[in-house]
């Protein structure tokens, strides 16, 4: 790969609104005690970590009642290096606030796919380090259970579930409750944060419909709203751009199936190197030139399930 694609592929960290409308909501009254089954949460602490040689920001960082720590890292793709990430965070917060404290830690997963149901990952392959964090699932869940939650804030989170048999009347009680529960000048921002939750499951435009028609310009005129809303405009741009590479792919390849290191690759790469893979993908004469080219490694039994058709 030349060096003006290695440049383009380098990786940006960008915070999107809508995560931090998550970590905002996550850190509400009462929800994470609500959702998660913790002590009291009696402060929110720097969730800056700064090591020896390299510097860490944690997302959420919390003291409990009774001196421990909770640790909640929303995370929507990326879990693989989770292990030694979430051992570093747990280390580095105890280093910084007190050894002599118990720490929960916690990754809040909001992705697309489903995990599975285990709840908790222990590793003892630290040497004489035993280590365990939990792993929650924002998509799984029950969404009368959600709404059945006292705290508002813990129910919006169910905007996150994956599957709601009716999203419409889902977003309209939770909407009644706004109207009922909150005061006048939280409603405008508590619906907006609602929108980011929802435009993570593509589904926003449903929610600002069930909005009553009174409330809705306040809703719209909030600073927040347009960077939701842009954001889920560029983030549906991102996600047809990745479907296009692939069909094209696919087309090239005369098969409906691809190597599994080619779509991980597509799914994954920067979005600032989309355009140029899909440049790549519309002038390669096959899908191993499209390997070689991006550097991705194939197994050969990948290769015999998409060879092409006759």
């Amino acid at each position: 790969m030349n060096d003006r694609k290695r440049k383009e592929k380098q990786s940006v960290t960008e915070r999107r609104p809508i995560d931090e409308i998550v970590k905002k909501q996550l850190k509400m009254h009462g929800v994470a005690e609500t959702l998660f089954n913790t002590p009291k949460v009696i402060g929110w602490l720097d969730g800056e970590l700064r090591p020896r040689r390299e510097y860490y920001l944690t997302d959420i960082l919390a003291e409990l009642e009774g001196g421990n720590l909770l640790h909640i890292e929303p995370q929507t793709a990326n879990l693989k290096n989770m292990d030694a990430r979430m051992l570093e965070y747990g280390a580095l917060a105890l280093a910084a606030h007190g050894t002599n404290r118990k720490i929960i830690q916690i990754v809040y997963y909001t992705g697309d796919e489903p995990l599975p149901e285990k709840r908790y990952v222990e590793k003892k392959s630290y040497g004489c380090i035993g280590h365990r964090y939990y792993v929650v699932d924002a998509g799984a869940g029950n969404s009368e259970e959600f709404l059945a939650h006292e705290n508002f804030r813990a129910a919006c989170l169910g905007l996150l579930l994956r599957e709601v048999p009716n999203f419409r009347q889902f977003s309209e009680k939770l909407i009644q409750r706004a109207i009922h529960e909150l005061a006048p000048n939280d409603l405008a921002p508590a619906l907006v944060s609602c929108v980011g939750m929802a435009s993570i499951r593509r589904r926003s435009e449903i929610f600002m419909g069930e909005i009553p028609m009174e409330v809705q310009p306040e809703v719209r005129e909030d600073s927040l709203f347009r960077k939701v809303h842009d954001d889920g405009v560029k983030e549906g741009s991102e996600i047809e751009k990745r479907r296009s590479i692939l069909r094209l792919l696919k087309h090239q390849n005369r098969s409906e199936d691809l190597p599994s290191e080619i779509v991980e690759y597509v799914e994954n790469s920067e979005v600032q190197s989309l355009d140029l893979l899909f440049e790549d993908a519309l002038v390669c004469s096959d899908i191993l030139a499209f390997a070689t080219d991006a550097g991705i490694e194939i197994r050969e039994c990948d290769l015999g399930n998409s060879s092409p058709k006759p």
